[in-house]
């Protein structure tokens, strides 16, 4: 371990050591490594991922964690951070930004220049880099339609470039999260070809931003969607009579109930009573998101994902990623 420690004091990497993961992610328990690392440019962030693979450095590359579950027995040497590696460059027709951009910032800019298919993002937590690996999408907006390439390093201290083509992206994936291609990203360059009225496209963020506060964000910890969206049908099939009903039972409840959270806190319940599991209910704010409080444990998020599971007979693909010895 000395012989990190010299390394990055020796290239001016700003690090924290023996580092409980707990702090970035507001989550009790969640591991901890031996060297938590935050490069301040492109330059910096090569250096320490390409000095961790020569040496045979256990590692990991985060970026803002907002849908990463690390599990209690998480154990590592070095994670770098890539949030202070925040260089964007505008050219012609693309903006090519550093992995650790913030989408919602990048994505305000977009908007306010024009650049159309943006809009939806604004709101959305997590790095440029991330996006581009997980395919995030919003609203009308997917990181499939907006990026031209991707610029990485990869295991064998390689830069490559990869196109929109290459990364080979679908529903919430991509060449990179499935690992067919393993690296880490540096830089996502994205397109801004696309122009539309400004004011057409601040309308359309508004309308977004009222949708989101009503319908998605809550007001407890959660990593966003747990499963891609689209395969929890093999759910809704399954179950398709008993959420009929729930249909029903849910109707006098949009009538009586004027406030939204209350109405939504109903809705949730309902589902989890009708699917045979009312239990859950407590954890989530919908089907698809669970929430973290204090006394939440990690065998509480870990039920949560089985029991969603075995429900749809293990055909639900989990979007968020989950780190440690499963």
């Amino acid at each position: 371990m000395g012989m990190i420690n010299e390394y990055l004091v020796e290239n001016e990497i700003e690090y924290d050591p023996n580092f409980l993961l707990s702090t970035i992610t507001k989550i009790k328990g969640n591991g901890c490594c031996d060297y938590y690392c935050k490069p301040n440019s492109l330059s910096q962030l090569k250096k320490i991922i390409s000095f961790c693979i020569t040496e045979n450095i256990l590692f990991d590359v985060v970026g803002n964690v907002s849908n990463t579950y690390f599990l209690n027995n998480y154990r590592t040497s070095v994670i770098v951070s890539t949030l202070k590696v925040k260089e964007i460059s505008f050219n012609n027709d693309s903006i090519i930004c550093s992995c650790g951009v913030n989408l919602s910032k990048i994505s305000r800019e977009c908007v306010r220049r024009g650049f159309a298919g943006y809009e939806g993002f604004i709101g959305v937590p997590g790095t440029v880099g991330a996006a581009a690996i997980n395919n995030t999408g919003a609203f009308q907006s997917s990181m499939h339609e907006i990026v031209k390439s991707v610029t990485l390093l990869n295991l064998e201290n390689e830069i490559i470039h990869l196109t929109n083509k290459d990364l080979k992206y679908e529903t919430r994936n991509s060449v990179l999260k499935s690992l067919e291609i393993k690296g880490f990203v540096l830089s996502v360059e994205i397109h801004t070809k696309e122009k539309e009225d400004i004011t057409v496209l601040k309308q359309r963020v508004l309308e977004n931003r009222i949708f989101r506060k009503n319908n998605i964000d809550g007001h407890r910890k959660s990593l966003g969607s747990v499963f891609v969206s689209p395969t929890l049908r093999y759910l809704m099939v399954n179950f398709r009579v008993r959420l009929f009903l729930k249909k029903i039972c849910y109707a006098p409840f949009k009538i009586l109930v004027k406030d939204t959270a209350k109405l939504k806190k109903i809705n949730t319940f309902l589902v989890f009573l009708f699917l045979g599991v009312p239990q859950l209910a407590k954890h989530c704010d919908s089907l698809n998101r669970f929430c973290w409080e204090e006394n939440t444990l990690e065998d509480d998020f870990m039920n949560y994902i089985n029991t969603m599971q075995r429900l749809s007979k293990n055909k639900l693909k989990i979007e968020i990623a989950i780190k440690g010895n499963q």
